[in-house]
């Protein structure tokens, strides 16, 4: 089995990745390097890989959500995947979830439900609030939930995390939300990211992109790091993230896509020309929200 899938991937292998490969090498990520070029292998085919999950276990979830719940069963959801593994201090890529209340709510009103995955209980987290669920709802194996709510969903929410690599080789529509790594991103066209603001330290101000882009601050990559260049992550505001959640809503559920907007494509273009055309970034077909963009003050 694993000398097939060496050999797809060695099938796969197109020359952009070797350049992405040594453009991270270069700047000391070796396996960030090893990392992103795999995924690039898989995904440079005419048509991109997709692992699909086991129809029996699927199956096995919906017969349970029959039983348990059946009101929810056939309707759309959403899954908000957060990561909280280092409190005090936070760790880059954590996610607080109480900030995400209001986009929650958001997708309810549109007539979806939620499911609060990672390290969140929505019943200590969002106590009262209606048609949100999480793991404790449903009598089942953790991992069979995870399973279905990772490739079943309408779309994901999520941070730089173990649910985006999910996400990518499901082919799982997904906003990585509050992403404070700028080297990393989705791989796909039905992606969309949306950054965290980069802070002097000393100052207060936030950074443009023009200097956010530039290395060697594009791939500082932990608390280390930001603390040495004196920099500091500002979350993603509740506005921001129901915005965020909004354009998603419009994209995958409304089918209305505002990257096809006139004031879209000129912000886009401007960040794409500022990266360094051999980064990950530039490489894929994942792309930011109009709220980050604007955010991102490329006219400066």
């Amino acid at each position: 089995m694993k000398q097939r899938i060496l050999s797809l991937v060695l099938y796969l292998f197109r020359c952009r990745t070797q350049v992405v490969h040594t453009f991270y090498e270069r700047f000391g990520l070796p396996m960030e390097g090893y990392y992103h070029t795999e995924y690039l292998r898989l995904l440079s085919s005419s048509e991109p890989n997709v692992v699909h999950p086991r129809r029996e276990h699927v199956q096995q979830f919906r017969d349970m959500l029959r039983r348990e719940h059946h009101i929810l069963d056939d309707r759309w959801f959403v899954s908000f995947y957060f990561r909280r593994k280092h409190r005090n201090p936070a760790e880059v890529r954590d996610t607080q979830p109480a900030t995400y209340k209001e986009a929650i709510s958001l997708v309810t009103q549109n007539g979806g439900w939620v499911f609060c995955g990672g390290d969140c209980d929505p019943r200590e987290e969002f106590p009262g609030m209606e048609h949100v669920f999480g793991y404790r709802d449903f009598p089942c194996d953790r991992s069979l939930c995870d399973l279905f709510f990772l490739t079943q969903c309408a779309f994901l929410v999520c941070g730089q995390s173990g649910p985006l690599a999910m996400a990518i080789a499901f082919a799982t529509p997904t906003l990585v939300a509050n992403a404070a790594l700028y080297y990393i991103t989705g791989c796909r066209d039905n992606q969309r990211i949306c950054y965290k603001k980069l802070v002097e330290r000393r100052t207060g101000r936030a950074l443009t992109a023009r200097e956010i882009l530039r290395l060697p601050t594009l791939c500082l990559n932990s608390n280390a790091q930001f603390d040495r260049a004196d920099l500091v992550h500002v979350d993603n505001t509740p506005e921001e993230l129901c915005a965020a959640v909004e354009e998603m809503l419009a994209f995958i559920i409304f089918r209305k896509d505002i990257t096809h907007s006139a004031e879209y494509g000129v912000l886009y273009r401007r960040f794409h020309e500022m990266l360094p055309p051999e980064s990950f970034v530039a490489q894929t077909s994942c792309m930011p929200t109009l709220g980050c963009l604007r955010a991102l003050r490329l006219e400066e």
